[in-house]
């Protein structure tokens, strides 16, 4: 094949740092056009932004010269940059360390954007820590929850940090695709346990 071509949809998650609730309501619909802008100048294509107070959700289609965690810094620095000049009461603003990147089949493109676009009402039900649980456990990541968010020690033997923010499991910028569904179909997507 003469040229390259990549089809890589990725749903992209992060939190504030220790899951403040940072993301007021006034900010929030700028902060994700924010975010669109700065993946738009990066050339990442972004098909959804949505999110409540203490987290954002991203649907990209990463190009071939972008790597995942690449996307995410750019997005994740560029945004508290601009927060920090545009609202001066947001000195202490910050995103955690880490982040989740799920993989996205073509099939389950729709679904995920609607998903992505009704955080603000699917978070009246469920909450962040149910919603990960359910992400993790439906893309085959074993993470121990038999302890409290923020107690003991992880998965890894490491110790847990005061809140989810500095997610271990995701810290390490790991993309959880095919073979973490464990041959689920991509009709059994993460959006589907929801």
């Amino acid at each position: 094949m003469s040229h390259s071509h990549v089809c890589c949809l990725v749903h992209v998650i992060f939190a504030t740092a220790e899951r403040r609730p940072f993301i007021r309501d006034e900010i929030r619909e700028r902060l994700h056009g924010y975010l669109s802008g700065i993946a738009r100048e990066n050339g990442i294509p972004v098909l959804a932004v949505g999110g409540i107070a203490d987290h954002v959700h991203l649907l990209i289609s990463l190009t071939r010269t972008i790597s995942v965690a690449k996307a995410v810094q750019l997005l994740k620095s560029g945004s508290s940059k601009w927060i920090h000049e545009s609202f001066p009461g947001s000195r202490t603003f910050a995103w955690q360390e880490g982040y989740g990147a799920f993989s996205v089949g073509v099939s389950q493109k729709a679904t995920t954007v609607k998903y992505i676009l009704a955080q603000v009402e699917h978070h009246k039900r469920i909450s962040f820590e149910d919603e990960l649980k359910k992400f993790l456990s439906v893309h085959g990541i074993n993470e121990d929850f038999s302890r409290p968010f923020g107690t003991g020690r992880n998965s890894l033997g490491l110790p847990r940090t005061a809140s989810l923010a500095k997610f271990p499991s995701l810290r390490d910028s790991i993309i959880f695709g095919d073979e973490g569904t464990r041959g689920r179909s991509t009709a059994d997507s993460s959006h589907a346990a929801f």
